[in-house]
């Protein structure tokens, strides 16, 4: 994870030479009418009753005398009901966690129950995971609510504080997450030794973390449904939902992201940074974005395809196809910044800013000119 500094210092440079940084950011609190379009907590009682009428109540692992006001760290007794069953249900209270989070394991299904959730206990640490799934397979988890240390954090340094962290795993279903204050992404989708595959993102409700709202860095067949992710700030690349790959050898194949909303985030709803996956094999990019709204970002969609590294002699190769597409009250509804060259066929449809519609001939010149590496502003 750390490995990827030089590229993050690098593109802090890009930013801050190429765009506009609010010099300081305004949290909007979301419109409740935006956040019951997600809200699917009402159903936590007929998913307890279908799926998890045998599944082991975690309060039963809890010491006697347990505090229900999340001011204890009971970490250690989670972590062996989990390691201890395969369907588990989170206590109907706050519960803290320490800075190692809780690890699931394969063949498991987590529920929250309505007043379930992980507070993570404030600490210095650079990199977090308050939920980890790592190195396993077939894991679903509903309902999930997590708060981060965003505002009590006790060190300035590092930006990697997630609040699921993903890596090296296969079929996850995250259903209906709330996920807020995390000192660096609400969601990180990444690899150990190869990418996650056949992740499942569906009404995700992301605010107020840090670095990114959603981080997919190495995957195939990812699947992002029915989100809104809003006010991420603090540390670059602070937007809602960032494909930037950290290697060659990390695959973005296959990540559909459908009807998401992306609101008021520092600097973009939706962010491509693709230039680090060149290498020997240049055509692992496959990208679909149906039915994507923005709202206050400073940005509503933005390119970084090749951002001059030159670390390699030929052009990214794949596609990303994004239909369907409203971008409100943005400085800039979309951007490319200076980029290198690239082969990669970007197909728009039906795109409106503040409205109105954009004709495909202004659509093509943005292509036209993303691949051609030049820095293009549609406002």
């Amino acid at each position: 994870m750390k490995n990827d500094k030089i590229y993050r210092i690098i593109f802090f440079l890009f930013i801050l030479l190429s765009s506009d940084i609010s010099p300081q950011f305004q949290y909007r609190k979301i419109d409740n009418s935006l956040i019951s379009a997600f809200d699917r907590r009402a159903e936590i009682k007929k998913i307890k009753l279908e799926l998890f009428s045998k599944a082991k109540n975690l309060t039963d692992y809890l010491p006697k005398n347990f505090s229900k006001k999340g001011d204890v760290n009971y970490t250690k007794y989670l972590q062996v009901g989990i390691n201890d069953n395969k369907k588990v249900i989170l206590p109907d209270f706050p519960v803290l966690i320490d800075f190692g989070g809780l690890r699931l394991q394969s063949n498991s299904s987590v529920l929250f129950q309505e007043n379930s959730k992980l507070l993570l206990e404030p600490n210095s640490e650079e990199l977090y995971g308050l939920l980890y799934i790592e190195g396993v397979e077939n894991v679903e988890v509903y309902f999930a609510s997590l708060v981060g240390d965003r505002d009590q954090h006790k060190g300035n340094k590092g930006e990697w504080g997630m609040g699921f962290f993903i890596r090296n795993s296969k079929n996850v279903k995250i259903y209906n997450p709330s996920i807020k204050k995390m000192w660096g992404d609400g969601i990180y989708v990444g690899n150990l030794d190869r990418p996650s595959e056949k992740i499942e993102i569906n009404y995700a409700v992301i605010d107020d973390n840090r670095r990114n709202g959603i981080s997919i860095v190495a995957g195939e067949n990812v699947k992002i449904k029915n989100s809104l992710i809003a006010n991420t700030y603090g540390a670059v690349p602070q937007s809602g939902i960032d494909i930037e790959p950290n290697k060659p050898t990390d695959y973005i194949n296959n990540i559909f992201l459908e009807n998401i909303v992306t609101y008021n985030n520092a600097e973009s709803g939706l962010i491509f940074a693709l230039d680090n996956l060149q290498g020997s094999r240049l055509d692992r990019i496959k990208i679909d974005v149906n039915n994507f709204v923005d709202y206050f970002s400073n940005k509503g969609i933005e390119f970084y395809v090749d951002r001059g590294y030159n670390k390699f002699l030929e052009p990214l190769k794949g596609t990303i196809n994004i239909n369907n597409i409203k971008l409100y009250n943005n400085k800039y509804a979309m951007r490319n910044g200076y980029s290198s060259k690239s082969n990669i066929q970007i197909n728009f449809k039906n795109l409106k800013i503040n409205n109105k519609k954009i004709n495909a001939n202004n659509l093509d010149i943005f292509v036209k000119k993303i691949k051609a590496g030049e820095e293009q502003i549609i406002k």
